[in-house]
């Protein structure tokens, strides 16, 4: 055993003397093997320690009734984040360029920060958003379902992929504007009462937009007997 741990310490380190781990936000050297974002780059992110409403992204109070929109009827959104600088770049190697490793750090930045909030909610399941069945195939991976698996099992939470599956194909919300979002999203999912009925939900997704994704999974989800109490997403990317 202590052969084996000496040829894999010894093999690392050549691999780190050949192949040195640079972050890849600004290329700067990291002296932390299998790391891919430096600790310089992290910090520049501006976390949130407080809840967004999920109608306009603005901070709710106590009360949990928006002083902006006045929508008390929400989805209560609790992000690590806004969509800029170190922290968007890092959801975009996450998200397209298949750097997976990147969700475990994600996710579990989003837990510490709103770990109180997450304890007190007394969630019972997680449902991470689902992708199309054709959109799926294409890409390969759900970064939803990845994030979701990640958080169930630091919380000690099960994941239900199948709670909230989507059976319409619409088009992609980023390539249309505000106004059209909410439409595009009508009737999309389909929950499953068996599965989420008395269930205290938590959602799962990369970014908020405009929060119609999540308002209307949320409407799905609550038609089938479901309570969703918060949704958990990486950033917010404001309007």
């Amino acid at each position: 055993m202590l052969v084996n741990k000496f040829l894999a310490d010894g093999r690392d380190a050549l691999l780190e003397f050949v192949f040195p781990s640079c972050c890849l936000i600004c290329d700067q050297y990291i002296n932390q093997p299998g790391e891919l974002i430096c600790p310089v780059c992290w910090n520049k992110i501006d976390t949130f320690d407080y809840v967004l409403c999920g109608n306009c992204e603005q901070p709710l109070p106590e009360n949990l009734k928006c002083s902006n929109c006045g929508g008390s009827n929400t989805v209560l959104i609790a992000a690590l984040g806004r969509f800029d600088g170190p922290l968007g770049e890092i959801i975009r190697y996450f998200k397209y360029r298949k750097y997976y490793t990147l969700g475990v750090s994600l996710a579990n930045r989003l837990i510490e920060i709103h770990s109180k909030l997450l304890d007190k909610l007394k969630i019972d399941i997680i449902v991470p958003i689902p992708l199309h069945s054709y959109r799926l195939k294409m890409r390969g991976y759900n970064q939803s379902s990845i994030l979701a698996d990640i958080m169930g099992k630091r919380l000690g939470l099960p994941v239900m992929e199948d709670a909230l599956i989507k059976i319409k194909r619409n088009k992609y919300q980023k390539s249309l504007d505000p106004l059209h979002r909410d439409k595009n999203v009508k009737g999309v999912y389909q929950a499953s009462e068996k599965e989420v009925e008395d269930k205290r939900i938590m959602l799962v997704d990369d970014v908020i937009t405009t929060g119609a994704t999540l308002r209307e999974a949320q409407r799905t989800l609550t038609e089938a007997g479901g309570n969703v109490v918060v949704a958990a997403v990486i950033a917010a990317a404001g309007r």
